[in-house]
């Protein structure tokens, strides 16, 4: 799965992980997995977050409609780990992401908090 933004490109590895429990109508989420950037650098991710959506979003999204971002829940709050100087960015400040389905792909776009 390809990674692109204004101060990295590369991909997501196979074999990452994703768990989660469902509490009423939140689902917590946890998914840990390893991202290659472009010049070979190795970045850890674990991602934590929170999915909540009404009834009439949760079968727009089963029916493979688009859904805006903005009309459901879908919060997350990365963690990086790199010894990459290049990246060292990321392991030394806080960020959040807002996911959204995509055509069967989760698509999380991050946000630098400073």
């Amino acid at each position: 799965m390809p990674v692109s933004g204004p101060k990295m490109t590369g991909e997501v590895l196979p074999h990452g992980g994703d768990w989660f429990v469902e509490r009423g109508d939140t689902v917590q989420l946890d998914a840990r997995y390893v991202l290659l950037a472009e010049d070979g650098s190795l970045i850890d991710v674990r991602n934590q977050g929170y999915y909540r959506a009404d009834s009439d979003v949760e079968s727009r999204l089963d029916a493979g409609e688009f859904v805006d971002e903005c009309e459901y829940h879908y919060r997350t709050a990365p963690v990086f780990q790199t010894d990459s100087e290049p990246f060292r960015w990321l392991a030394d400040n806080q960020f959040v992401g807002m996911a959204r389905n995509e055509g069967g792909q989760i698509c999380i776009r991050f946000f630098w908090l400073r």
